[in-house]
Parts: structure tokens; sequence; C-alpha cells
């Protein structure tokens, strides 16, 4: 069903159907015919490629709450069902003032190594800082020319600082989740990369 064609060399007899008219014509035809000269336009698999997710996750003690932990859990249950059914593969740490605890997720074992480790985690980090955390993370993608479409997901409770004018987005998509307070300065790099802010509210008011 692919309607990606290559030109492809001549390479059996029985390919001869797909010898366009114009090669027939040539004087020469049957000559290059016999030495399998002529070209041929065949339909090739086309190749698809997987979207590169990046997820930033606030590690700070302030993220130690059962109801915080569960929307975690629930987005990086998203995360990884896109790995799984093999549209996009993930990049994942954890952040304070600068990343670590880094995992690469592209299949369903590995997926359900992290979602593992991260359940079981509790935060207890102290202060972030996600305005150099999200410069390198950007820098990092852009550098590596095998990404396809990458998009960051930043998961944090608000309790941050970052200057929208210090941030380079060189067409990255930055996706933010905030857990409980709300930040402009986010939600403002969030819609000016194209990517979507989403506020959850943790605590019923009165």
């Amino acid at each position: 069903s692919s309607k990606v064609k290559e030109i492809k060399q001549l390479t059996d007899y029985g390919q001869i159907t797909k010898v366009s008219k114009t090669q027939m014509l040539m004087p020469n035809y049957k000559e290059k015919l016999a030495k399998k000269e002529l070209s041929i336009k065949q339909k090739v698999k086309p190749i698809t490629k997987k979207q590169s997710l990046y997820m930033l996750l606030d590690d700070s003690g302030s993220m130690n709450c059962i109801q915080k932990q569960s929307y975690v859990r629930a987005v990086l249950m998203n995360r990884l069902q896109s790995v799984i059914e093999g549209k996009s593969e993930l990049k994942f740490c954890l952040f304070e003032s600068k990343r670590y605890h880094f995992s690469e997720v592209t299949n369903l074992e590995q997926a359900q190594a992290l979602y593992k480790d991260i359940s079981k985690r509790r935060p207890s980090g102290g202060g972030t800082y996600i305005g150099r955390v999200l410069q390198e993370t950007i820098n990092e993608l852009v550098l590596d020319e095998k990404l396809h479409s990458p998009e960051i997901m930043i998961v944090n409770d608000g309790d941050d600082h970052v200057d929208p004018k210090d941030i380079d987005f060189k067409g990255v998509k930055i996706n933010v989740v905030i857990l409980g307070t709300d930040n402009a300065n986010l939600e403002k790099i969030a819609k000016d990369s194209g990517g979507f802010y989403q506020k959850e509210h943790l605590y019923n008011r009165n």
C-alpha cells in the first residue's frame, strides 16, 4: 500500500512490465534489456520515525505527597504508553538545580522498569531551578540530529522560578503539568513554544 517509490536498476526480466515506455522507445532498448541496464520504479516501505519525548520530573521534597505522586504516575504512564505502542521513545530524568537519574525507554521492559522505579521513589531533594535544566535539555535535543519532533514534558509543583526571556526554544515544544501552584512564567514558556500548560488542582476549595 506504500505510495513511496524509488528508481532502481532492473534485476529480473519479470520486472519488464515496470520499465517505462520512454525506455522502450530507445534505439538500444533490446541491448540494455539484455544487459539489465534499464531502470524501474519500485514501491518501498516508508520509514516511520518515532517521536522523541523527554520528561523532566521535579524531585524536590515538596513533591513528596500522595496526591502529587499519583499525578506523577499518571503523567508518566501516558508518556510510557506512547512508547509501548511504538509511537515514540522517551528520555527521562529527575531534576533540582541539575538533572540526574537518567533513563532511556524504547521498549516494554524498560517502560515497566522505569514505572516501577518512580512509583517506589519518594522525592527528598532541595529547591529546583528549572531554567538552567530546561535550556540544557533543549540544547541536547537540538544537537542530536537522529531525534524526530522532540517535545519536553515538565512536571513540577510550580514552586520554581524561570524567566521566559532567558529560554531559547530552538523549535522544541515545551509541555508543562503543574501540581497545585500556578507558575505564570512556565505557562508563558509552554504557550510560546507551541506546547500546553495544565494545572492540576490538588485540594478542594471551601
